[in-house]
């Protein structure tokens, strides 16, 4: 189970990578969307080897959402 909050988080939990399918859950949509979208930039993360993993703090932070001025 995954726990998405905006409390301080350790700074093991900062560095904690995401799998699509973790992802895609998260976001509730189809882990081949997450994938495009991760493809494309729309979602920031980084591929290893074959694979892309999402940061949980730039989830964190897409998810989030923005203060208008």
């Amino acid at each position: 189970m995954i726990v998405i909050t905006n409390a301080p988080a350790s700074p093991l939990d900062e560095h904690e990578l995401l799998t699509l399918k973790e992802t895609a859950r998260l976001l509730r949509v189809n882990p081949r969307t997450a994938w495009r979208w991760c493809k494309n930039g729309r979602l920031p993360a980084v591929k290893i080897g074959h694979e892309w993993r999402v940061h949980k703090r730039d989830l964190v932070a897409l998810l989030t959402p923005r203060r208008r001025p």
